[in-house]
């Protein structure tokens, strides 16, 4: 249901968004709660909800809290990225998706040690996006951290017998 709420007037637009954010808050139900997250950033662009995707990205689910904080990022880089940081020790496979999609795009040299540290958590069909993203975190990287990168790409690659995560992989590095 909540997948349907795209096309509001404005007499209900502050009746959903109340609901939204009691599900987001209180639902049992963590796909629920990681749905009304999703779709309060898609509807409302307000600062006060800022604080809702903060709170919920230390939710119980893995998948509400890596919903929250890929919401925040969108909504404000800065925090979002402020606050994905102190997830880095983190290993669900929805937790690190997010924070490779943070870092690869906000990151800075001083990621990289993540990136590299996090490449044994994906497994032969998690190394897709691994690899595109780890490719788009090392455009405009200093040479060190290049250098430091292609050898893991370059593994990747050799060892994976999926051709799509080969192709992705060597389209990281070219």
């Amino acid at each position: 249901a909540i997948s349907k709420l795209d096309n509001l007037s404005n007499s209900s637009e502050s009746d959903v968004k109340s609901i939204l954010i009691k599900l987001a808050q209180k639902d049992e139900k963590s796909s629920v709660r990681g749905n009304a997250i999703e779709k309060l950033g898609k509807l409302f662009n307000d600062e006060d909800l800022l604080e809702i995707y903060k709170n919920a990205s230390n939710d119980k689910s893995y998948e509400v809290s890596a919903q929250a904080l890929t919401t925040l990022y969108e909504k404000n880089a800065e925090m979002g990225f402020e606050e994905a940081k102190q997830f880095e020790g983190d290993s669900s496979s929805a937790m690190l998706n997010a924070l490779l999609r943070i870092f690869s795009a906000s990151g800075s040299d001083a990621e990289n040690n993540f990136f590299i540290e996090k490449e044994r958590f994906f497994n032969s069909y998690g190394k897709y996006s691994y690899a595109q993203l780890y490719g788009k975190y090392l455009l405009g990287r200093s040479d060190s951290v290049i250098n430091s990168g292609l050898p893991l790409l370059e593994k990747t690659y050799l060892n994976s017998s999926i051709w799509w995560v080969r192709l992705v992989t060597l389209q990281a590095i070219d």
